[in-house]
């Protein structure tokens, strides 16, 4: 065998004792995964929340937003916005799908009806929709 897998034994070539303690200790281990990715998220959602500082401000202000909207949420939409009409097509692409219009999520939206409106259908529109879409790349 390979070097360190010496001592692997298949799940199938175990007691059911023991498949059930490792599944356990799996379903242990996944649920602090879970706690520590929602911690994550609420700590994200608390700091966007809070206020932007002095100079943030005065840059939201320009924009015409009332200061006790000035939150961190808020300056990072004001400069991708600028840096949008600056010409940076990344942060341009950014607005557009915050506001929800990219085009190639209407053509699966719009996919997705014509699937369910279509009862005869001899497929899941589902498996479908979710085939339709492409995978996600990091660039």
């Amino acid at each position: 065998m390979t070097k360190g897998k010496d001592n692997l034994i298949p799940m199938n070539e175990r007691t059911k004792d023991e498949q059930r303690e490792i599944a356990q200790k799996g379903g242990i281990a996944s649920g602090k995964a879970r706690r520590h990715k929602r911690t994550m998220k609420e700590a994200a959602q608390i700091i966007l929340k809070a206020p932007a500082n002095a100079e943030q401000t005065e840059l939201l202000r320009k924009y015409g937003i009332a200061e006790k909207d000035c939150t961190n949420l808020m300056v990072i939409m004001a400069k991708a916005v600028k840096m949008a009409s600056d010409g940076n097509l990344k942060a341009a692409e950014f607005v557009r799908d915050t506001l929800g219009e990219n085009p190639q999520y209407k053509i699966y939206e719009k996919r997705l009806e014509y699937l369910i409106a279509d009862k005869e259908a001899s497929h899941s529109f589902v498996d479908e929709w979710i085939a339709a879409i492409p995978e996600i790349s990091n660039d």
